[in-house]
């Protein structure tokens, strides 16, 4: 079990990585995935590597009610990112800054549309 950031690093260090994708993913497998994540559409998604966490649409989100989104300012996420420790926010954006699309991790939702369009759109969709 990894327990420090330290030791993450020390197991990662020797390892080579396609990309910085490949190198979240391989985190995630270490460490677990971050409580602080994306959504869109009733999916959530790790925002360290984009792996899907949950469904709320088809399914249960057990999950949900830890988790931390991104780009929410709400008092529930604001408490819950009191609870995360390093393993959550390792390689993740800060989910309470003003945060730009080209800083999301890239999650595809089912319609297409990508974390970042709808980051990088969102000021449209409310005047709309």
């Amino acid at each position: 079990m990894i327990n420090t950031e330290k030791e993450l690093l020390e197991i990662l260090q020797p390892m080579s990585f396609d990309d910085k994708d490949h190198q979240k993913k391989i985190i995630c497998a270490l460490i677990g995935h971050s409580k602080i994540c994306t959504t869109c559409w009733g999916y959530r998604y790790c925002g360290r590597c984009t792996a899907q966490l949950g469904d709320s649409l088809g399914s249960v989100d057990y999950g949900i009610g830890k988790a931390v989104i991104i780009g929410h300012d709400c008092d529930v996420c604001k408490e819950n990112y009191k609870k995360c420790t390093w393993k959550d926010k390792y390689l993740v954006p800060n989910p309470f800054t003003e945060t730009k699309g080209s800083e999301l991790p890239e999650t595809i939702c089912p319609l297409g549309e990508t974390t970042k369009d709808f980051v990088e759109n969102k000021d449209e969709v409310k005047k709309e």
